[in-house]
């Protein structure tokens, strides 16, 4: 609330300045009443909705993004069905990324894009099919 009343506070030192036939009487009262609505509640709360706002679009844009670049392909999913069968399982494809000289981790392996073709290869190596 704060916050609003500063902003209508300056406006209205700004205009202080300017002769009666620019800023009459009248408009002097309007921004009085700004003020005193800009320090309400209800002034208040529109302002936190406004930020929520503006944040919410900031992050949903950022959660689109890591949905795009995080995008399973069929090697991913049999690698992590894989991976589900046990530690033995993981000790493997740490193992088979460390022998291939690919250093990264298990999450990036096995969702990231740059490494769709090594996951292709591990899954032909290992013999890995969907079941069924």
């Amino acid at each position: 609330m704060r916050a609003n009343r500063n902003g209508v506070r300056s406006s209205i030192l700004d205009k202080l300045a300017l002769d009666t036939a620019a800023y009459p009487l009248e408009l002097a009262l309007m921004d009085v009443n700004d003020y005193a609505s800009a320090g309400t509640i209800t002034a208040g709360l529109i302002g936190i909705d406004e930020q929520t706002s503006q944040l919410l679009a900031r992050t949903e844009e950022t959660r689109t993004e890591a949905i795009y670049t995080y995008a399973a392909d069929e090697a991913s999913g049999l690698i992590l069905d894989y991976l589900r069968s046990g530690d033995a399982a993981r000790q493997a494809v740490l193992e088979w990324l460390r022998r291939n000289d690919i250093d990264t981790d298990l999450t990036q392996f096995v969702h990231a894009p740059q490494f769709a073709t090594a996951r292709r290869r591990f899954v032909e190596a290992r013999g890995l099919k969907k079941p069924g």
